[in-house]
C-alpha cells in the first residue's frame, strides 16, 4: 500500500509537471506566432503612413507567413501604383506649365507696350484694364514657375547655387519688396536683427524667394493697420541661426496646421474669408530651406496670428561683427 502511494504521488507530480510545461510551452509557441504576424502587421501599418503622407519610393521587404504574404504583396503593388500616378501628375504639370509660360510672358510684355503708351495714348479706364491685365499674367508666371521649380525640385533635377551669403542682405531685400503692399494694408515691418552679419552656406536666390513667400503670406492674411516682425537670432552654440516671421492675423486651425506645407493645400478658411491663393509658398519654402541643410516648421492659433520660422546652419566663422 505504501509503495502503491508513493507512485501514485510521483505520478501526481510528474502529471503536474508535465502541465506546466505544456502550459509554459504553448505560450511560448502562441507568443513566437503572434509576434510573426503583430510584426509585419505594424510594419504594414507604418507602410500605409507613409503612402498617405505621399511617399512611395520604398517597397516594404519583410518575412512574412503564407497568410500574410499577398497582403504584404498587395500593398507594394498599390505603392506602385500611386508613386507612377504621382510621376505622371509631376510630369503633366510640368509639362502644362512649361506651355504657358511662353504666352503668358507674350501677353504681359504686350500690356507693358501698351501701359508705356508706345502704341498711342491711354484713357484712365484702359489703363486700369491693362494693369489688372499685367497684375493678372504677372501672378500666373509665378505661380508656373513655382509649379516648375517644385516638380525640378521633387525629381532630384533642381541645382542649388549654395554658397557662405550674408543673411540680412537677403532679409532686408525681401522687406524692401513688400513694402508697397504693407503700405496699401497699411501695415506695419518691424525687423529685429542682431548686429554685424550672419554668412549662411546658402542659395541665396531661393531663399530669398522663401522669404518673399512668407512674408506675402503675412501681409496677405494680416489685418488692416496690423504687423508683421521678421526676427533673425544666431546660435553659435548649435552653429545655426533662426529666422522667424510673425503676424497678427486670424491664424490657422489646429487640424490644417499638418499639412500647410502640402503642395495646393490652402486649409478650411471660409469661403467669405479665402484669399487667393496657390497653396504652393510654403510647399517650395520646405523644400528650399531642406536643401539648403535647414529645417523650417510653423505655429499658429486662431485668433491669435502665425509665426513660420525656419533654422540654416551658420558658415564657419559666420557671424561677424
Amino acid at each position: 500500500m505504501t509503495y502503491a502511494r508513493a507512485k501514485s504521488s510521483h505520478a501526481e507530480e510528474f502529471t503536474t509537471e508535465l502541465g506546466v510545461v505544456t502550459l509554459l510551452l504553448t505560450l511560448g509557441l502562441a507568443g513566437l506566432a503572434s509576434y510573426s504576424i503583430l510584426r509585419p502587421l505594424r510594419r504594414l501599418q507604418e507602410q500605409f503612413q507613409q503612402i498617405g503622407e505621399g511617399n512611395f519610393s520604398q517597397p516594404l521587404e519583410i518575412s512574412t507567413p503564407r497568410d500574410l504574404r499577398g497582403l504584404v504583396e498587395t500593398a507594394n503593388w498599390m505603392r506602385t501604383k500611386l508613386r507612377e500616378l504621382d510621376d505622371m501628375k509631376s510630369d503633366f504639370l510640368a509639362h502644362i506649365s512649361h506651355e504657358l509660360r511662353t504666352p503668358l510672358a507674350s501677353m504681359r510684355e504686350g500690356t507693358h507696350l501698351l501701359l508705356d503708351e508706345i502704341l498711342g495714348a491711354l484713357n484712365n479706364d484702359q489703363r486700369q484694364i491693362l494693369r489688372i491685365m499685367n497684375d493678372s499674367s504677372q501672378r500666373l508666371i509665378q505661380m508656373i514657375s513655382t509649379l516648375l521649380d517644385l516638380s525640378k525640385m521633387e525629381a532630384g533635377m533642381m541645382e542649388y547655387q549654395i554658397v557662405p551669403t550674408e543673411l540680412k542682405r537677403i532679409a532686408g531685400s525681401s522687406i524692401d519688396k513688400v513694402q508697397l503692399l504693407a503700405n496699401g494694408k497699411h501695415i506695419q515691418i518691424l525687423s529685429d536683427f542682431p548686429p554685424g552679419q550672419l554668412w549662411i552656406p546658402m542659395d541665396g536666390t531661393r531663399v530669398e524667394q522663401v522669404l518673399d513667400n512668407i512674408l506675402s503670406n503675412a501681409l496677405k492674411f494680416g489685418p488692416i493697420g496690423g504687423t508683421v516682425t521678421i526676427q533673425l537670432r544666431a546660435d553659435p552654440e548649435r552653429k545655426v541661426v533662426r529666422l522667424s516671421v510673425s503676424d497678427n492675423g486670424p491664424g490657422i486651425a489646429a487640424e490644417d496646421l499638418p499639412h500647410v506645407f502640402d503642395r495646393f493645400y490652402e486649409g478650411r478658411r471660409q469661403e467669405k474669408n479665402k484669399l487667393p491663393g496657390s497653396g504652393l509658398g510654403l510647399a517650395l519654402a520646405k523644400k528650399v530651406i531642406e536643401a539648403d541643410g535647414g529645417k523650417i516648421g510653423i505655429e499658429s492659433a486662431i485668433g491669435k496670428g502665425t509665426t513660420v520660422r525656419f533654422e540654416l546652419p551658420l558658415a564657419p566663422g559666420g557671424q561677424r561683427g
